[in-house]
Formats: structure tokens, sequence, C-alpha cells
């Protein structure tokens, strides 16, 4: 058990990058990119279709980046992209047949690995887990916010 904060930040980071790390490795073990693999996940999540905004929003992941992977999986016949009856400015990304397949291959199988690990805590560890990450991100926001808001007024950079 660490108990100093430089000890306890640093071995939260060193998790953090794992994580990372395994959702790289399953991307790359399915062929594709990290950014057309949280793509298809939150394809795979989704209740109804997402327009690119939404995923860049939902997911923090740029624009640019969800273009790319955009792009990618419609030349690959995995999605389309269609005109939303309300509004016609943006388009929805709707997963093809192939699209639907390939999610049950790659997304469908992490999301299941997930919910096992998830299994592995208790109701109130895995309420506690969520509590605390939320916590800390709201934490963590607001200091990076400090920075970046104190670096505007500074000229010393």
């Amino acid at each position: 058990m660490t108990n100093t904060i430089e000890e306890q930040l640093m071995q939260l980071n060193q998790f953090y990058k794992e994580n990372e790390e395994i959702y790289h490795g399953l991307a790359t073990y399915f062929g594709l990119s990290d950014s057309s693999l949280w793509l298809l996940y939150s394809l795979h999540e989704a209740t109804v279709p997402y327009t690119q905004a939404e995923i860049c929003s939902t997911w923090s992941i740029s624009k640019q980046t969800i273009h790319s992977a955009l792009k990618g999986l419609e030349t690959g016949g995995y999605i389309q992209m269609e005109y939303s009856i309300q509004n016609r400015k943006s388009k929805q990304i709707i997963l093809t047949s192939a699209g639907k397949i390939l999610v049950q291959k790659t997304v469908g199988r992490i999301v299941e690995a997930e919910k096992l690990a998830l299994c592995g805590l208790s109701d109130d560890e895995r309420i506690l887990l969520v509590s605390l990450s939320q916590r800390h991100l709201e934490c963590l926001k607001r200091e990076m916010k400090q920075i970046t808001e104190s670096d505007i007024l500074s000229d010393d950079l």
C-alpha cells in the first residue's frame, strides 16, 4: 500500500496507462485503430444513432480523429452516413450489416469481458468505484483548468 500522495499519483497513472494499453492491444488484435474501436464501442452502446459531434463530445475524442475513423469504417463497408430527418445539417452514423457483425465480433466480446471484470467486485465496490472515479475526474478537471486559465494570464510561456 502506498502512503504518500506522490506514490499514489504514480500508481494511479500507471493503472491508467495499463488500462489504455489493454484497449490499444485489443484494437490491434482486431485490426482496428484505437479511434475506430472507440467509435464502434459507442455505436454498440447507443440506443439511437449518433452524429460525429455527439461521439466527439461523449467520448472526448477530437473531430479529426473521429473523422479519420469514420472514413476508414465507411470505406470498409461497416458504417453509412445518413442525414437525420430532424436535422439535415448533420449526418447520423449507421452500422451496416457487416458493421453489426464486426461490432459483435469485437466490441461485443470486449463489453462482455468488461462486465465479467466488474462482476469481480461487489455491488458496493462497483458503486464506490464509479463514484470515486467521477469525483476524481471532476477534481482533475478543476485543477487542470486552473493551469490553463493561469497560463492565459501569464506571458511567461
